[in-house]
């Protein structure tokens, strides 16, 4: 019966271990903001006071709910979408300009997997800025600013970080199972985790990509001419390429 009693006690103690790694690796997602979609922009300027926000859904998951985005700037005179039928409603402009900037809200309804749509502005005054509305209903990651290129640097951080919450979880549970039996780290247990940290930066590198996805934009809607707001003169043309 003690033995019974031993087993359902250190069966317990590892469940809780497990359940203190587990909320410690959920509230470091949760503030770094990692449970939020990853949907991003990108931003090009060409010809003359013309720029094109590139909104890229970084995620395989397809996005249900809408995405509310307000493209703003001093002296803004045009605003088009080309989300096909992701956004069949036209740019608006709002009423509660700040700052003397002209602000025009388009309505994404849905954000499909590794979707990227184009959102051309014409602005005469100064960079237009575009930004995710406080009360849309989908929230993303980060939106404040344009997305980092993926250099090496930006790689390493991005990969590294999740690589060190995950050997800090594994070393919990391995050397606090040790420690529910009363067992000092054997040698042959340091060198199990130094194969377990190889064997993890080799995961790493088969799954760092070196290169970053092809981007096709430019959604074909039968309502496509009806998507925009303002004065279309001076916005004519192609997209420009995003590299």
């Amino acid at each position: 019966m003690s033995s019974w009693s031993s087993a359902i006690t250190a069966t317990l103690a590892v469940l809780g271990i497990m359940l203190v790694v587990i909320v410690g690796m959920v509230l470091i997602q949760m503030t770094l903001r990692y449970t939020k979609p990853n949907i991003g922009y990108h931003v090009r300027s060409h010809r003359d006071r013309d720029y094109t926000f590139f909104v890229r859904n970084l995620d395989s998951v397809h996005y249900k709910q809408p995405l509310h985005v307000v493209v703003s700037g001093l002296g803004l005179k045009y605003v088009g979408a080309q989300a096909g039928p992701w956004s069949p409603r036209k740019p608006v402009k709002l009423d509660d300009d700040l700052d003397s900037r002209v602000r025009v809200l388009i309505i994404l309804d849905e954000i499909p997997e590794d979707a990227a749509f184009a959102i051309r502005a014409l602005c005469i005054g100064d960079t237009p800025r575009i930004e995710v509305a406080a009360d849309s209903p989908l929230q993303t990651r980060a939106f404040h600013k344009p997305l980092a290129k993926f250099t090496l640097a930006v790689k390493l951080r991005y990969f590294c970080l999740r690589w060190l919450v995950g050997m800090i979880g594994f070393s919990a549970i391995f050397l606090g199972g040790l420690w529910l039996y009363n067992q000092e780290p054997r040698d042959e247990d340091w060198v199990l985790v130094c194969v377990a940290v190889i064997v993890a930066l080799l995961s790493i590198a088969l799954v760092v990509p070196f290169g970053g996805k092809t981007t096709i934009v430019g959604y074909l809607a039968s309502t496509e001419i009806d998507q925009y707001w303002g004065n279309r003169a001076g916005a004519s043309g192609g997209l420009p390429k995003n590299e």
